[in-house]
């Protein structure tokens, strides 16, 4: 093994063409290599799975170097009909923890059972807890209502990270976990979600005098995503598309209608769908298309990203 590794410098242009998954799994094999001997080295890591790119971001801003993470859902990929393929879910088998939005979205009860078999001694984090619940109508689902699993197949909206209080409260739920199987790095972990929470609460401050000052009340989106930030702060979201249904003429008409009603020369769209009926819209409408992901890992400057186009785009709906 020495010798090999002797040889390791040669081959690390092969390694770093390697997908991301499988190079965590080869350098444990050299960890007799001074190379990769250094503080928070990977064979001393937390590995953790996270369903989507946002709770990629939670989880490695509380950890820092004391995990590893890897997003089930790589980013520019739709949820809805990603697939994983059994290699990755395979390389992942090893993991101590997933954590999962929580809130009972069909491709996490899918991937979840899937790696359950994989892997009978990883810990499931359900980051979800303790956030209320808000049905599509923007009503709200306790924590206590016995319905909360059931509506999510058909009434309530799962998309609770891009509400940035939201988003503070699985950090919380983050750290808890990880201080809870890790306690020796309690105070590290509690230091990075302290400083991280200031940026989130940052980040609310700017939003809630940006909506006030600007008067923003409605938005239009091409997928129903931003429930939970409208609802936060005090706006509605009109979204064009629902339940994953295509554009028929009848709903790019009424889309139309509510844009000049309403005065809304701006919509957000996803990159992770099509973007060819948002542009039919802009056009009829004389507005423009944003692309902002729900999905970016980068959440707290996709925030502000959002927020920008609201501010520059608003009219005082």
């Amino acid at each position: 093994m020495l010798l090999f590794c002797a040889k390791l410098p040669a081959g690390e242009n092969f390694i770093k063409i390697l997908p991301q998954f499988l190079i965590t799994i080869i350098l444990g094999f050299y960890v007799c290599c001074p190379t990769h001997v250094h503080s928070g080295s990977e064979q001393d890591r937390l590995r953790v799975i996270v369903t989507i790119p946002p709770l990629g971001e939670f989880t490695k801003r509380v950890g820092g170097n004391k995990v590893d993470v890897t997003a089930l859902i790589p980013q520019g990929a739709n949820p809805h009909t990603y697939e994983p393929k059994p290699s990755l879910l395979k390389a992942l088998s090893s993991a101590q923890l997933m954590v999962k939005v929580g809130t009972n979205i069909e491709f996490e009860r899918t991937l979840t059972a899937k790696l359950a078999q994989l892997n009978k001694e990883m810990r499931v984090v359900n980051s979800s807890e303790g956030v209320p619940l808000l049905y599509s109508s923007g009503a709200t689902v306790s924590e206590g209502d016995s319905s909360r699993t059931e509506h999510a197949r058909h009434g309530y909206d799962p998309h609770i990270w891009l509400s940035p209080l939201n988003a503070m409260l699985m950090v919380e739920n983050i750290c808890r976990v990880l201080i809870s199987v890790d306690n020796m790095n309690k105070g590290y972990y509690e230091r990075n979600r302290d400083r991280y929470l200031r940026e989130l609460e940052k980040l609310n401050m700017y939003i809630q005098k940006t909506v006030k000052s600007r008067n923003i009340t409605k938005f239009m989106v091409y997928h129903p995503s931003w429930g939970y930030f409208a609802n936060e702060y005090g706006m509605e979201q009109i979204s064009i598309e629902k339940h994953g249904k295509g554009l028929s003429v009848r709903t790019i008409a009424k889309a139309i209608e509510k844009a000049r009603k309403y005065n809304i020369t701006l919509i957000i769209a996803s990159p992770e769908f099509s973007t060819t009926g948002p542009e039919l819209i802009a056009k009829e409408i004389n507005g423009s298309v944003a692309l902002i992901s729900p999905l970016a890992r980068d959440y707290v400057n996709n925030v502000y990203k959002l927020v920008e186009h609201l501010s520059t785009n608003s009219r005082g709906h």
